[in-house]
């Protein structure tokens, strides 16, 4: 955990929400914490870096020689679907603000710890059972963010994908609002009634986007169309971080 001057008002309020936050969580998931560090005063020039907190948790696999989901499609003629509720909610306190506007404000999107538990209880039932091919979380960056990394254009895999959502919400929201308890899956049409069995079984929605495949990833939203190809997302992967740092080739 670490934060700016807890001798300000606002970084110690900062840090109070963040342990309640944390601690509500824990609660929720049934997760012990068995070790933890707090650094503060982390300012440049007077000014707090923003509430930083790094999590790590541990898990158990039965069988090591088994791991079969990947973060990244893995085939062409899979089904895509979104695992949780489909919307993005709100952009407060995101990555698209930050790095398309510069902003740090905004309201986040709510917590829903009861949903967060029932989508991860799917999710692993799903895993499991062999169910689904792949799982990715939908985070920082929201819904296309997590498509975008699905591809496996940063490493090596190559999967595009060709999507339709249908959305009420703005087009920004629904592709980049960073609503929680959503996990990407994609799965054979063969597994697609059993998948549907688990999301129903632990009262989460199943909504289908798509099927994998082709050399785009190519998502159809509110009469709109949005097409990158695998090449294009792979440089922007790999050549993003020396262009935030000014760096030429």
């Amino acid at each position: 955990m670490n934060f700016g001057n807890p001798e300000k008002p606002e970084i110690m309020w900062q840090f109070s929400q963040a342990i309640d936050g944390m601690s509500d969580a824990c609660v929720a998931l049934d997760a012990p914490v068995i070790g933890g560090n707090v650094s503060f005063y982390n300012e440049t020039d007077g000014k707090g870096i923003l509430p930083t907190l790094m999590v790590g948790v541990v898990g158990f696999v039965d069988d090591m020689t088994d791991l079969k989901p990947s973060a990244a499609f893995l085939a062409p003629g899979h089904k895509v679907a979104v695992l949780g509720n489909i919307a993005g909610e709100t952009l407060g306190g995101g990555e698209y603000i930050y790095s398309c506007h510069g902003l740090t404000r905004g309201v986040p999107p709510k917590c829903n710890l009861d949903l967060e538990k029932a989508v991860s209880q799917a999710c692993r039932t799903l895993v499991r059972s062999g169910a689904v091919a792949s799982a990715h979380d939908i985070s920082d960056g929201g819904l296309f963010a997590a498509l975008a990394e699905c591809t496996g254009a940063h490493n090596g895999t190559r999967v595009g994908a060709q999507l339709t959502l249908q959305s009420t919400e703005d087009i920004t929201t629904a592709l980049f609002g960073e609503a929680g308890a959503r996990i990407v899956v994609s799965y054979t049409p063969e597994n697609a009634a059993a998948v549907q069995q688990v999301a129903t079984e632990q009262g989460v929605a199943l909504t289908e986007l798509g099927s994998t495949g082709g050399d785009t990833l190519n998502l159809n939203l509110s009469g709109r169309s949005l097409s990158l190809g695998l090449d294009t997302l792979f440089e922007r992967w790999d050549n993003g971080l020396t262009e935030a740092l000014g760096i030429k080739s």
